[in-house]
């Protein structure tokens, strides 16, 4: 996530989280996304874009 590289206050946050167990259960991503979105959520700074990628996904019956 990141502020406008143009204001004068730029600031930049990411990590890097790692499921305990395989799912494909989107609640569970969304939750886990949102729990590091507000770790990284500094007060004050107007945040123009976050994203989530996804790595090492396979079909259910690969687990």
């Amino acid at each position: 996530m990141y502020t406008s590289p143009f204001e004068p206050n730029f600031h930049s946050a990411s990590d890097r989280v790692q499921l305990p167990y395989p799912t494909d259960d989107t609640r569970e991503i969304v939750k886990l996304a949102r729990a590091t979105a507000a770790r990284l959520y500094q007060p004050g700074h107007a945040f123009l874009k976050a994203g989530v990628g996804l790595v090492n996904i396979c079909d259910r019956i690969h687990h």
